[in-house]
């Protein structure tokens, strides 16, 4: 590492003439090696100082494995309040409440409109469920058809302007240009477009920026489902940021009370959440809201919702019997980080990102953890779990 000369100066007398306050006299700063005043200091990791080269460089063996560039802090994301309600939008034809999933919906590029999947599905040849008008028959009038809601810069535009920007970024009926998809991205989010500020979101999460939180609890604070799966599980494994179990447990509730088609994975989280607290002592507290949200899971067809139950009353069982071994708590924090972990890496049990071998690889090491918990507790256990599950309509 190179030496840099210090910048400390004395008071000077111009200060003093002026009526500024003269600077406050600084400790002298000696060598490291040879206690001679030094001038001169480590230009990497503002360390030690030295007198000369010389005396760096007989020093460095010894400094060299702790000289390192000091780490700037980290700031703490800043992430907005999200509501527990917003105003819903509502169906151009029917006027009923849209669901908040844009896979729900229909947007007809036609005449702008929005409508739910039944009234925008009702034709047997895909005509405009509001106008009657045509579907396009080739990507390239598609694409017009979005220009032309652009240029008339309704409402809508923002909508536009992000489905013309995935056309950009997938290379669909026009060449693949991904600066044109982000700057078109840009004007989505000046316009107000929630999808487009999410996709900005999930991108910065990719590369560990650490605006991603805020960027996703702005998408949250609109009610947008996929940045409430993502900022709360960010939150709650601390990616980008310290964890933060407030805000996740937030998200969750918030995508469980939406009814849609990530209710079965905003409660598994839940439940993975919740098995880890222990509020006021009352460990069989945690552990019962953790498997009503599990059972609500199973009802919705969740694949690890009935692992979760069956290691639930394992930890259950554990807090009666006292007898039981040291190690069966750290066996209850191994077996809940590995349900955590299997649940992150298979996603929502209807994806198709989940890895079915490394999936029943992973149940296949917690069911025998399970068959060995059944030999301490010298019985096995029933299949009644009356004790431990809530009832339909209890929220923890």
């Amino acid at each position: 590492a190179s030496l840099e000369k210090s910048t400390k100066r004395l008071p000077s007398a111009n200060r003093a003439r002026k009526g500024c306050p003269a600077r406050p006299k600084t400790m002298p700063s000696y060598c490291f090696l040879c206690a001679e005043p030094a001038k001169l200091r480590c230009g990497r990791c503002k360390g030690p100082w030295y007198c000369s080269r010389d005396c760096q460089r007989d020093d460095w063996k010894r400094h060299a494995p702790a000289c390192a560039i000091p780490k700037k802090p980290v700031p703490k994301p800043v992430i907005p309040q999200i509501p527990r309600n917003v105003k819903p939008k509502t169906c151009a034809t029917c006027a009923c409440d849209l669901p908040e999933d844009v896979r729900d919906i229909v947007y007809n590029s036609c005449c702008g409109k929005t409508c739910c999947v039944e009234c925008g599905r009702k034709h047997k040849d895909h005509r405009c469920g509001f106008c009657g008008v045509k579907p396009c028959e080739t990507t390239t009038e598609a694409l017009e058809r979005l220009e032309q809601r652009i240029q008339i810069n309704e409402q809508d535009a923002g909508q536009a302007l992000n489905l013309l920007s995935g056309h950009h970024m997938r290379g669909e009926g026009i060449p693949q240009n991904p600066n044109e998809a982000l700057r078109l991205r840009d004007i989505a989010i000046a316009r107000g477009d929630r999808e487009s500020l999410c996709n900005r979101g999930l991108d910065e999460l990719q590369r560990e920026d650490p605006k991603a939180r805020e960027t996703l609890g702005k998408a949250a604070a609109l009610h947008c489902p996929a940045a409430l799966l993502k900022l709360g599980t960010a939150c709650f494994n601390g990616v980008c940021g310290p964890p933060d179990k407030t805000t996740a447990r937030r998200c969750f509730e918030i995508l469980a009370a939406q009814k849609g088609r990530l209710e079965g994975e905003a409660r598994m989280k839940l439940c993975s959440l919740l098995s880890t607290e222990n509020k006021e002592g009352d460990r069989r507290a945690a552990l019962a809201a953790a498997a009503g949200q599990a059972a609500q899971a199973a009802k919705l067809g969740h694949a690890l919702a009935p692992l979760a139950l069956d290691s639930l009353k394992i930890a259950a069982v554990r807090e009666q019997k006292t007898a039981l071994c040291g190690n069966c708590l750290a066996e209850e924090v191994i077996l809940t980080a590995e349900l955590d972990v299997l649940s992150v890496q298979a996603g929502d049990s209807s994806s198709d990102d989940s890895e079915p071998c490394e999936t029943k690889r992973v149940v296949s090491s917690i069911r025998k953890r399970i068959a060995a918990f059944e030999k301490l507790s010298e019985k096995p256990f029933e299949d009644d779990r009356q004790y431990l599950l809530l009832d339909d309509d209890i929220r923890p």
